[in-house]
């Protein structure tokens, strides 16, 4: 903005100095009017530049594959409390055999949507806790 100040000033301080031609200032206001032309068009471009700029990064964050969550490593007992006791909860997790496979991934997720929890197949804290009372009825 001061570089836009300095050129419109300075066509009038020539002007008021005598230094300058009516012709002169003419011209030199025919290429301040094209110089403010061009800069509008850069401005307009950059702004639609910014906008598509901003659509894209919005697409790319999209494609970014999920970030993957580790099961928490549980003893084989533990993963076989947890099958006996989806089992008492009514939830098929399979022969209670220690192992986390696809079925009892299943149940564990049909067990979290039952008890809205995230159905994420994980057992963290709060599928955990609800767990509790299934476990503490086998024992």
């Amino acid at each position: 903005m001061k570089i836009l100040r300095g050129i419109i000033l300075l066509p009038l301080v020539f002007l008021l100095a005598g230094c300058v031609t009516k012709e002169e200032t003419d011209e030199i206001k025919s290429q301040l009017a094209s110089c403010k032309n061009s800069l509008s068009n850069e401005t307009q471009r950059i702004n639609e530049l910014e906008f598509k700029v901003e659509a894209i990064s919005s697409d790319l964050q999209s494609l970014k594959p999920p970030v993957p969550v580790e099961m928490p490593k549980m003893a084989i007992e533990e993963i076989k409390k947890v099958q006996l006791a989806l089992a008492t909860a009514g939830f098929d997790a399979g022969k209670a055999d220690g192992k986390m496979g696809p079925q009892t991934i299943q149940a564990i997720k049909k067990f979290q949507e039952t008890n809205s929890i995230k159905a994420d197949g994980i057992i963290g804290k709060e599928t955990w806790e609800k767990l509790q009372g299934y476990i503490n009825a086998i024992k």
